[in-house]
């Protein structure tokens, strides 16, 4: 099953000279990063890491008493 894309921001910015795409998104439980050059469409960075915010609590079970 595919997770849905949301939270997409776009951003076009120039940085050490270089025009550049900002992008963000999340999915699933992650969130992504990228920069990418605006005339090539190189991916100069990129990240990926869990999001916090978005995690469901956990339900605890008590072993004794199944609470």
């Amino acid at each position: 099953m595919e997770a849905e894309v949301t939270g997409l921001r776009v951003e076009y910015d120039v940085e050490r000279g270089i025009r550049e795409w900002e992008v963000d998104f999340r999915s699933g439980d992650w969130e992504y990063d990228y920069e990418i050059h605006a005339e090539t469409g190189k991916i100069l960075e990129h990240h990926k890491e869990r999001d916090w915010q978005e995690e469901k609590p956990m339900k605890y079970v008590c072993d004794v008493c199944g609470w």
